[in-house]
């Protein structure tokens, strides 16, 4: 089993679901027991870091609490 977190920047749903599409399609993930889901659809925490370096990329509370939900259905 395999779990993915996709943050995308600035993509529609439709196009959204069709990177998810291609990613399964045309990679190894095709072959295992896998889920994907956009925990961000925005650049707002393209380079988020706690500690305002800029040198990490850290998920954001929002970005956590959107992950939290899609479990949680």
């Amino acid at each position: 089993m395999a779990r993915f977190i996709l943050d995308v920047a600035n993509l529609m749903p439709h196009q959204i679901k069709q990177l998810q599409d291609e990613i399964f399609d045309k990679t190894l993930v095709r072959n295992c027991i896998a889920t994907m889901h956009c925990i961000d659809e925005t650049n707002t925490n393209q380079f988020y870091s706690e500690f305002e370096n800029g040198k990490t990329n850290e998920l954001s509370a929002e970005q956590i609490e959107n992950h939290k939900q899609v479990c949680n259905q």
